[in-house]
């Protein structure tokens, strides 16, 4: 082999050599740029848990008529079935929102402000009755609203409740009617989704972790 030809078959390596480095390259960059334009939109798109959100994504849930939620205050006291049986009495809750006694909005008070009494409901060990199929008691006037619901010192129960055609998975708030020394009722939220009622319950949790005293120890 000549030194001309020699030297041409080297050229040649060293520009395809070349070629072959500038797409690696370009293809290496463009990974590394995607990768970024990922974290920051990853970063951008989750929403930072907070009490207040827990609230609102309940209210809305309270509000949107698309779903079917059951929203009720549930208290216990002398309402009976008609074979006897004790039965916690059921009240649709027509109106809520998150202002305290002040007036002021606070993401760990959820206040009912009205309570539908043409929509009542019986409950006896997880089952749901018609009021016709009782006689109910006087309404007292602990029925009375607004009543003030504090999360922080709430507690938290889920359950499940049928009837004659479906089965109902209930999250319940128990709190204090009428302040601190008052009779004990819940705050209830009730879907046939289970998943829903798996969000339904960590929001009402939260609420509580993050509204009770001891919150500001993170524990």
């Amino acid at each position: 082999m000549t030194p001309a030809i020699v030297s041409r078959h080297v050229a040649n390596w060293s520009v395809s050599k070349m070629i072959v480095r500038r797409p690696v390259a370009a293809i290496a960059l463009t990974v590394v740029l995607s990768l970024s334009v990922d974290s920051a939109l990853g970063q951008t798109a989750q929403t930072a848990q907070t009490a207040q959100g827990a609230q609102s994504f309940l209210r809305e849930l309270f509000e949107d008529k698309s779903k079917t939620i059951g929203t009720w205050l549930a208290t216990a006291g002398q309402t009976r079935l008609m074979d006897g049986s004790t039965a916690l009495l059921l009240i649709k809750v027509a109106q809520l929102d998150d202002r305290d006694a002040t007036g002021n909005s606070n993401p760990c008070v959820t206040t009912i402000r009205g309570l539908d009494f043409s929509r009542i409901l019986l409950e006896s060990s997880g089952v749901f009755y018609n009021p016709q199929e009782s006689p109910l008691p006087p309404f007292p006037g602990v029925f009375s609203t607004p009543q003030f619901l504090d999360w922080g010192n709430s507690s938290i129960i889920r359950s499940v409740g049928v009837n004659s055609v479906s089965t109902w998975y209930v999250t319940s708030a128990s709190f204090r009617m009428n302040g601190s020394n008052g009779p004990t009722a819940a705050f209830r939220m009730s879907t046939q989704d289970a998943d829903l009622a798996d969000r339904i319950e960590y929001a009402m949790k939260f609420l509580k972790m993050s509204c009770e005293p001891a919150s500001t120890t993170g524990f």
